[in-house]
């Protein structure tokens, strides 16, 4: 399924108005998930848009109000306007409008995680029992984690891996975590998996 719903539109009203904004639903706040989702795509479609900018807006529009997932509608400038018109038919402007949507959706879920995907680390490979005990004995000095063996396979002596019973809720926080567990126990892959 989906983890954010994006409404891609261009405005009309009359030929002297202009501008880029962005709506969520009325209903909700600005410290809402939606609304740092519309954080997120106002900084990014400004920076690269070059129109002006009409501000972050609430209205009670359809499709934000039916939405079961963090939503927000988009007005990429207003066809009525010869100004904004002569931009949205340029392949670059189009393109980098395209990338800042991608990019500030890319960045929410990196920063917040979509509430549903989860993470943990996978370290190792261990060949040696010693190894892996040390290693265990150190995450679990520094980390509270539920710490799980896993075999690298079925054979005899298979090397093992260490799985972090933690679950993390978003990419930026499992990767934190990398970091710090590669300084914990150096010369072991540490990599981040989903959950």
């Amino acid at each position: 399924g989906a983890s954010v719903f994006i409404s891609i539109h261009i405005n009309s009203f009359n030929e002297s108005t202009s501008g880029y904004e962005d709506y969520i639903h009325e209903t909700l706040s600005t410290n809402s998930i939606d609304g740092q989702l519309q954080d997120a795509l106002h900084e990014e479609i400004i920076k690269v848009n070059g129109l002006r900018d009409r501000g972050q807006k609430k209205a009670d529009f359809h499709v934000l109000r039916e939405s079961d997932m963090p939503s927000v509608l988009t007005e990429n400038g207003f066809i009525d306007n010869a100004k904004d018109a002569a931009k949205m038919k340029q392949t670059s402007w189009i393109n980098a409008v395209a990338k800042a949507h991608a990019k500030a959706i890319a960045n929410y879920l990196y920063n917040q995680g979509d509430g549903r995907m989860k993470y943990r680390l996978r370290t190792g490979k261990f060949d040696f029992a010693e190894d892996l005990v040390a290693a265990k004995t150190a995450i679990k000095e520094n980390f509270n984690w539920v710490l799980y063996e896993v075999p690298e396979s079925l054979n005899w002596n298979p090397g093992y891996r260490i799985i972090t019973g933690a679950a993390f809720n978003s990419l930026k926080e499992a990767e934190e975590a990398q970091s710090k567990l590669r300084d914990i126990i150096p010369g072991y892959a540490v990599y981040v998996i989903e959950a």
